[in-house]
């Protein structure tokens, strides 16, 4: 909500309540807990997808665990569906979160850029551990856009078949 109070602008947002993922990185030990959380990020991208529009922003700093449930925060970089010419000319993102295409250039970014960024976010927060998730992210952070998953519902498929070969049903 935004507006005027008297001649003094104003934006209310809502009051989060929970942590950052980057912060409760280190005590992730239920596996459960982190296919839910990744689970949930990607039916996230799909929905902001499905609007044509790009994050390009994605990495642990942008998504705020409640529980099991995620928001993604921080839509300062976005790529909106009807202003493709948006940063064009700016390499937008986080390095090392960022997709290749993304780091030249907004002309080759689509929602795969979000896509490959998760893939690191997973990498990143798991350090290693559970091996069905990191072949899921490096499946993600491919370079070439064209061997990523092709939208986040795929990606989000692969998880919850991962979490089920590891008797997790989400």
């Amino acid at each position: 909500m935004y507006g005027y109070e008297g001649n003094l602008p104003f934006i209310a947002m809502e009051l989060l309540q929970g942590q950052l993922l980057i912060s409760i990185r280190p005590s992730f030990s239920d596996e459960r807990r982190l296919f839910t959380i990744f689970f949930n990020v990607c039916q996230a991208l799909e929905e902001i997808h499905k609007l044509g529009i790009v994050h390009r922003d994605i990495k642990p700093e942008n998504i705020f665990v409640i529980g099991d449930e995620i928001k993604i925060i921080d839509f300062g970089s976005v790529l909106l569906p009807r202003r493709r010419d948006h940063f064009y000319d700016t390499s937008v993102g986080t390095a090392g979160f960022q997709s290749p295409e993304a780091s030249v250039a907004a002309q080759n970014v689509d929602h795969r850029t979000d896509i490959y960024s998760l893939g690191v976010t997973i990498s990143y927060v798991l350090c290693g551990g559970f091996q069905s998730l990191n072949q899921i992210a490096n499946k993600a952070r491919t370079a070439r856009k064209e061997e990523r998953f092709q939208t986040a519902a795929e990606m989000a498929d692969a998880i919850k078949e991962a979490a089920l070969a590891n008797g997790i049903v989400l």
